[in-house]
């Protein structure tokens, strides 16, 4: 048994080592066998001064930190790249196309925001009015002062609701908003600032139903005044005829999140150190478990929005299907203050109102993130990247919905592989960084 032992044990730790030393989307067969490996291969266009994002791109598949993947960066109302790459279903051999859909989960925040920006330019929203004086029913539990703005600024008091909803309560959209209204101050009134991961689309999809003059919910005013206008694919509740276009989920394993949880700082080439968040989600106490696991309709986990049942159902939180053009396209006309990029398009935000929206105003730490991001009144996130300052939000996994103002920069990111990670990671930062460097350059600046 002894001789069996010592001749095992290099096999195990060989095999041990294969499997750690692997990314997050390298087949095992690749791993330990080298079959099977990825492919760098990518497809669309790159205007010259750019080309040095294709290599990097191609690398996030050929070290397997890519499955499928879409960018695209605008400047100036241009654009400089529109990226595909990898698979959209690896097992079937599908391609990932300038056609598939790809969830982008919380970057859909960022378009409903766009979409109360626009009421609010309309004069039937302001930031500033309590909640209750477009939906009375709201100031119930201490919710009576809260205002737009804390709705927005992830700081209204509702980040999870006490009884979780079931995919089927969004059946009946009058109900739901009983059940919604119905739900007490997560902090007895006090104002506090608590990422509302699920919450914030359901909460304001239902003001905006309000004062819409046609009762339209955040996802028709997008299918119908943005997508065309723009020439954009955004979709919140994709319809039947789309699911071919959707692409496969895939997942990092559970070893790298618990490589994650137990890996010191100076360990990084082993596995990237996990975020606090990580780590806050696993006490059913806190907030983050509270907003992400126990509101999560039926406990719905992130491969559960692709079901068929579930991406029927429109949260303006997390289900909006897209690409990274559409993101970048409408990232370039926010960078140009929400004005038209080229002839014949409308304006998406007025000047005003886009300087009101995009004003800086919160900076609190949020409980359940456990970080500072600092908040605009109009729901948008400021982020330093590549010693530059984009505002947009992020995406579970890794998806991207930036935009910068000095450089005129639209840029976007999605991807089918989903990494444990908070925000964008490396796969898209040293895209974001090799756009910023060929925009200053470009420019001259």
């Amino acid at each position: 048994m002894a001789r069996t032992s010592v001749f095992l044990l290099p096999i195990i730790a060989w095999l041990a080592f294969k499997i750690l030393d692997k990314n997050d989307f390298t087949p095992y067969s690749c791993a330990l066998l080298n079959l099977n490996c990825p492919v760098a291969n990518s497809s669309g266009y790159v205007a010259p001064n750019y080309a040095n994002i294709k290599p990097l791109f191609e690398e996030n598949f050929a070290k397997g930190d890519d499955v499928g993947a879409s960018v695209a960066v605008y400047v100036d109302g241009e654009l400089k790249v529109n990226l595909v790459g990898g698979y959209s279903d690896r097992e079937a051999g599908k391609p990932y196309t300038n056609e598939t859909l790809q969830i982008v989960f919380s970057c859909t925040k960022v378009m409903a925001s766009i979409v109360v920006a626009r009421l609010v330019a309309q004069g039937r929203l302001s930031y500033s009015e309590k909640i209750s004086t477009y939906w009375p029913e709201f100031a119930q539990g201490n919710k009576q002062d809260v205002t737009l703005k804390d709705l927005m600024e992830h700081a209204g008091g509702v980040a999870w609701l006490d009884e979780p909803l079931s995919l089927k309560h969004f059946d009946d959209m009058d109900k739901l908003s009983e059940r919604l209204a119905k739900q007490p101050h997560n902090y007895n009134g006090t104002k506090t600032r608590a990422y509302e991961a699920y919450t914030i689309g359901w909460y304001v999809n239902e003001i905006v139903r309000r004062v819409d003059p046609q009762h339209r919910t955040i996802g028709q005013i997008v299918d119908q005044e943005i997508n065309g206008p723009y020439g954009v694919d955004w979709h919140l509740s994709p319809s039947p005829d789309l699911d071919d276009r959707i692409a496969k989920p895939y997942q990092s394993p559970l070893y790298r999140l618990i490589l994650g949880l137990i890996t010191p700082a100076w360990l990084y080439a082993v596995a990237e150190p996990l975020h606090e968040f990580f780590i806050s989600i696993q006490d059913k106490t806190s907030p983050a478990y509270k907003a992400l696991v126990l509101t999560a309709p039926d406990g719905i986990d992130f491969k559960g929005h692709y079901g068929l049942v579930a991406r029927r159902y429109e949260n303006p939180s997390t289900t909006g299907f897209t690409n990274a053009r559409s993101i970048a396209k409408i990232a370039s006309v926010m960078a140009n203050r929400g004005q038209p990029t080229r002839a014949g398009e409308p304006v998406l935000i007025p000047e005003e109102t886009y300087e009101l929206a995009t004003k800086t105003d919160l900076y609190d730490f949020d409980l359940t993130l456990r970080m500072h991001v600092p908040m605009t009144i109009g729901g948008f996130g400021n982020f330093e990247v590549a010693n530059t300052t984009f505002t947009g939000w992020i995406g579970a996994g890794g998806s991207s919905f930036y935009w910068n103002e000095e450089l005129k920069l639209g840029f976007g990111y999605s991807m089918n592989g989903y990494r444990w990670h908070l925000g964008p990671d490396r796969r898209s930062l040293k895209l974001i960084a090799a756009a910023v460097e060929a925009v200053r350059k470009e420019k001259g600046l």
